[in-house]
């Protein structure tokens, strides 16, 4: 079994629905991570307790980059998404929200593991920042 990156195995077990972590961490772990990228498309299994929609005039990089790093981020964060191109990047935070916001591509951005993450759905109106602690 592959030893998953602790911002993966943090976000599947602090931000996706109980109900369907097991299966999310059982394709990581198993080297089907196509599988669970296809699955971010259209991504329903957000635990919404958590997450904080981005509203009207915040939805716009520089809004969600101070709040990120209101909440304790740093510019150094992990990216999961459905697209090949960032899935599995560690990369400067700004940097990853331009590429990504706006752009309809299903991603995570994991700033703080377990704690804190941006997620910009596929989906319009879909931008939300998430966490705990």
């Amino acid at each position: 079994m592959n030893v998953l990156p602790e911002h993966e195995t943090g976000l599947v077990s602090s931000f996706f629905v109980s109900t369907r972590r097991k299966r999310y961490l059982y394709l990581l772990e198993n080297n089907k991570r196509a599988k669970f990228r296809a699955y971010l498309s259209h991504f329903k299994d957000l635990d919404l307790r958590y997450a904080t929609r981005l509203e009207g005039d915040q939805q716009n990089i520089q809004f969600t980059y101070d709040k990120l790093l209101d909440y304790g981020a740093t510019d150094v964060c992990y990216m999961i998404s459905e697209s090949s191109e960032f899935d599995g990047t560690e990369c400067n935070l700004k940097s990853a929200l331009e590429a990504i916001v706006g752009y309809g591509i299903s991603t995570f951005i994991s700033c703080i593991p377990c704690e804190l993450v941006y997620y910009e759905s596929s989906d319009i109106n879909g931008r939300f920042i998430c966490r705990k602690g």
